[in-house]
C-alpha cells in the first residue's frame, strides 16, 4: 500500500482474479464478468453473463472500447430489446395491442391500424396518401388491377379499362 491505496498487478480479492491488464471472475456455470484494458478500439472492456473467458462476444452484454454497446435483451426508455425485436406494448408488428413494434418480421404503429410486413406488405387502415400510386395488380375500391387493365362487376355487369381518356 501507499497512502491508502493498494497496487497489485497480480492477485485474487474475493473470488475476483486481477493481472496486469484485467480484473475477472466467474465460469462457465457462474457465467463471466471482467474489466479490462483495451488494446485496440474493438476491445471489451467489460462483459458479463457469458459462459467463457476465452471469447467475451458470446456475452449477452458488453461494451467495447470505442462506445459500442451490445445487449441481447433488456429496456431503454420504455422500450423492450430482445434479439429480433424493438418494442413498446407489443409483441408483434400485427397485435392488436397499441404501441411500437421495430423487428425482424415488420414494423407496426398503434393497435393493428398500420404495419409493413419483411416482405414490404402494407396495412394501413384509414390511410391518406397523396402523391403517385403504382401498381399492376390487385384490387381498389372494388375494382380489379391487372397489367394494363382496371376491371370490376356489379351484379350482372361488368366494366373493363383497359385504356381510357377522361376528361
Amino acid at each position: 500500500t501507499s497512502g491508502g491505496n493498494l497496487y497489485a498487478s497480480k492477485g485474487k480479492i474475493g473470488g475476483w482474479d486481477i493481472t496486469d491488464s484485467k480484473i475477472s471472475s466467474g465460469n462457465s456455470t457462474t457465467k463471466v464478468c471482467v474489466m479490462q484494458t483495451p488494446t485496440d478500439k474493438n476491445t471489451i472492456v467489460f462483459a458479463t453473463g457469458g459462459s467463457s473467458h476465452a471469447d467475451y462476444s458470446t456475452s449477452p452484454f458488453y461494451v467495447k472500447a470505442d462506445g459500442y454497446l451490445f445487449s441481447s435483451s433488456g429496456q431503454i426508455g420504455g422500450f423492450d430489446i430482445t434479439k429480433t425485436y424493438i418494442a413498446t406494448g407489443k409483441k408483434n408488428y400485427n397485435d392488436a395491442n397499441n404501441g411500437v413494434y421495430i423487428g425482424t418480421a415488420g414494423i407496426g404503429l398503434g393497435a393493428n391500424k398500420f404495419h409493413v410486413t419483411a416482405a414490404g406488405k402494407l396495412t394501413a387502415t384509414d390511410a391518406v396518401i397523396t402523391g403517385e400510386i403504382t401498381s399492376t395488380k390487385g384490387t381498389i375500391g372494388g375494382w380489379t388491377i391487372g397489367d394494363n387493365i382496371i376491371s370490376g362487376k356489379t351484379g350482372a355487369y361488368e366494366a373493363r379499362m383497359s385504356k381510357a381518356a377522361i376528361g
